[in-house]
């Protein structure tokens, strides 16, 4: 069983990771731990669109690092992926990628505020309705 989850640094995504924890120590399996971002572009001062972008790079790599300590203290092994991009299609491409038998989410992150849902959509409503695995939603 190879199992993907996917955090933001969110409260629900802490969950996700520990839901993940749980079920990879009681199959004896591995954890790739996946967190995306979409790039800041257009900003009108120069040098700003680098300086916000690595800023949002060193959070994604703290958020990684942060998952794979929690499973580490569990007993669990862990990969990480950064990505850039729509989360809901890179969480999809990487699980494609890995051959995921489970992807686990969170039900909400910290980027979703009521009208953004309203108007995009969840990224976990977009990931059941997508994938190719089966998909744990953790609230």
């Amino acid at each position: 069983m190879k199992i993907l989850v996917a955090t933001d640094g969110s409260e629900e995504g802490d969950k996700a990771v520990e839901k993940a924890g749980e079920l990879a120590r009681l199959h004896n399996v591995g954890v790739s731990v996946i967190t995306c971002e979409e790039k800041i572009t257009g900003l009108p001062v120069e040098g700003a669109v680098e300086v916000i972008n690595n800023a949002i790079e060193k959070d994604a790599v703290d958020i990684l690092e942060k998952a794979k300590a929690k499973l580490a203290e569990i007993g669990v092994e862990a990969t990480t992926e950064f990505r850039w991009g729509h989360p809901e299609r890179q969480i999809l491409d990487y699980a494609g990628k890995i051959d995921a038998e489970l992807i686990v989410v969170g039900s909400r992150g910290k980027h979703m505020g009521e009208f953004k849902r309203f108007i995009m959509g969840s990224v976990s409503r977009e990931i059941i309705e997508n994938a190719k695995c089966s998909v744990l939603v953790v609230r």
